[in-house]
């Protein structure tokens, strides 16, 4: 099992995409435990993709897929938050 939490010492503005999505704080503030299969259930724009995106990316994954050794990217578009999570 792998843990994924806000990195120590974290501040954001609560306010900015993605921090004020609900899914998004819930993340930083209580950190999450990752099994073998761990589903993510929301509406749309609710988060799902940007927490797994950025936790992709924190683990060291291409957030466009891929392993790790596969960085293909077209353009950037995922935001800064697997910058401030720690697996």
């Amino acid at each position: 099992m792998r843990r994924v939490e806000a990195r120590r010492g974290l501040s954001v503005d609560a306010r900015a995409w993605p921090y004020r999505l609900a899914a998004v704080a819930t993340l930083l503030h209580d950190g999450v435990d990752l099994g073998q299969a761990t589903i993510l259930v929301g509406e749309n724009g609710s988060g799902k993709s940007t927490i797994v995106e950025a936790v992709a990316e924190a683990y060291g994954l291409n957030p466009e897929g891929g392993s790790t050794g596969a960085r293909y990217a077209t353009r950037r578009s995922e935001s800064a938050l697997a910058g401030d999570l720690q697996v």
